[in-house]
């Protein structure tokens, strides 16, 4: 850095004098979280005053500058490129010098260590707001600067940019948000949600380039044995540094540090977000799930909800449809409570298909079976029909077809097919496995699969009383 030529100064005087005074409360250190937010909103709307007040952090990290020696900091250059992204962009010398500045200025939280491969972006925008705490009713907003490093020790976070993009991360975790599209991730799980307006939003690790194409998804980072990704609503274009994939609703896949994609066969309640059960909560009988027929090119998961069956749970990964009471008497209590798969229903055209579930203890074991196809022969000989039923809201757009409806909440409400409830004949431990809809494959299997539901499987431990 040469201090004997100082660089030529820019950002012209505004006239809007209220402007002015908020860049001078912000700046000099007394501004308000109010004027904070009005100076965020500002900068946004307005390039001049984002001028300006960039032009004002200069003049004193100048006068900062020439009053001592501040080393020059070259970061480490990123594992992936950085694609270029569209917004007001600010070059040359005065980002990595107003940066310090801008920190210490709007948001002093000293224990954010900045992780290796800081990217040098601008650092002179408010792009969003972080709780301090999820679920803690004093946990209050900080104001997140673009290019500023975030780490999570503990607990959990809220964040919202100001695209409405938003997500919630669990610890231990380091991010940074690069622009108001993109967020790199050297650590952490994260549950992403992107509306419509603002697709195209970026999420960066040093393993894989995600690119949301309005949805919700989930994000593990891991710096030793790589990324995982798992597409809830929407669809998502996944990038490493060896293949690229678009993930459909659905799927899921592990990208390890050297690039390879993997399928990713099960997700925990606790595999993207910080699980809310407590510690003496009981254990989930279902530890683990898997099948025979996804090779590494379907990605399709299983996802486990422990002590989640119930009104409005869920059915499906890959499908929009709930669980309901057939009549307004609800579900059939001994299901309440269970521990539930939400299987893929496009496996219902698979006759070969097992899918193996290992109970962790004891239980009884509950399969929940469309009653518009005939019982096949592993579900007669291992289980019992209850007579009792549960219903199914098929809302939602359903990929490939022209149908889109909408759930709705109550039992008995809004029931489009209704499922028989099997029990196992005895209480089940260890490796269990299922089989396929079918007996014997019709010859219009595809077609008639579109006319009934994969199966859903609930576990209910039994307690010692019971075992007695």
């Amino acid at each position: 850095m040469n201090k004997n030529k100082p660089p030529e100064l820019f950002g012209d005087m505004i006239a809007d004098k209220q402007a002015r005074d908020l860049v001078d409360a912000c700046v000099s250190g007394v501004a308000t979280e109010e004027q904070r937010d009005q100076l965020s909103r500002l900068i946004v709307e307005s390039p001049e005053v984002c001028d300006y007040y960039i032009a004002q952090c200069t003049m004193v990290s100048q006068l900062l500058t020439y009053s001592k020696d501040v080393p020059e900091v070259k970061p480490e250059p990123p594992t992936i490129e950085r694609p270029q992204t569209r917004g007001h962009m600010i070059a040359g010398w005065f980002v990595a010098i107003a940066a310090s500045v801008l920190i210490a200025v709007i948001v002093n939280y000293s224990q954010w260590d900045t992780p290796k491969n800081v990217v040098n972006v601008a650092q002179s925008e408010v792009v969003g707001e972080m709780l301090s705490e999820i679920g803690i009713k004093e946990s209050k907003p900080v104001a997140l600067m673009m290019g500023q490093p975030i780490s999570v020790e503990k607990g959990s976070r809220e964040v919202r940019l100001l695209n409405n993009v938003s997500f919630s991360v669990a610890a231990p975790a380091s991010f940074v948000i690069e622009s108001a599209n993109q967020c790199r991730v050297w650590q952490g799980r994260m549950t992403v949600s992107v509306p419509e307006d603002a697709k195209g939003f970026r999420v960066v690790t040093d393993h894989a380039d995600i690119v949301d194409t309005g949805t919700r998804f989930g994000l593990a980072v891991n710096p030793e044995t790589g990324t995982d990704v798992a597409v809830f609503e929407g669809r998502v274009d996944l990038a490493s540094q060896r293949q690229e994939k678009r993930l459909e609703v659905g799927r899921a896949a592990n990208i390890a540090t050297d690039g390879t994609m993997s399928r990713m066969q099960l997700v925990k309640i606790d595999t993207f977000e910080a699980s809310n059960r407590s510690a003496d909560s009981q254990e989930s009988t279902l530890s683990s799930v898997h099948d025979n027929i996804h090779s590494s090119d379907e990605f399709g998961y299983y996802r486990i909800v422990p002590n989640g069956f119930g009104e409005e749970q869920p059915a499906y990964v890959d499908r929009d449809h709930q669980w309901n009471g057939v009549t307004a008497d609800g579900l059939p209590r001994e299901l309440l409570g269970g521990d539930y798969i939400m299987p893929f229903n496009n496996d219902k055209v698979e006759q070969d298909i097992e899918v193996t579930i290992t109970l962790s203890r004891e239980a009884d074991l509950y399969v929940l079976f469309d009653k518009r196809g005939e019982a096949p022969k592993w579900l007669t000989d291992g289980f019992v029909d209850t007579d009792e039923e549960a219903g199914q809201d098929e809302g939602g757009e359903v990929p490939g077809f022209n149908t889109h409806k909408r759930t709705t909440i109550g039992s008995g409400v809004s029931i489009d097919a209704v499922f028989s409830v099997w029990k196992s004949r005895k209480p089940l431990k260890g490796d269990v496995t299922l089989g396929g809809l079918w007996n014997e494959k019709p010859d219009s299997a595809i077609t008639t699969g579109a006319e009934i539901s994969m199966y859903g499987v609930v576990a209910v431990p039994v307690s010692a009383s019971d075992a007695n």
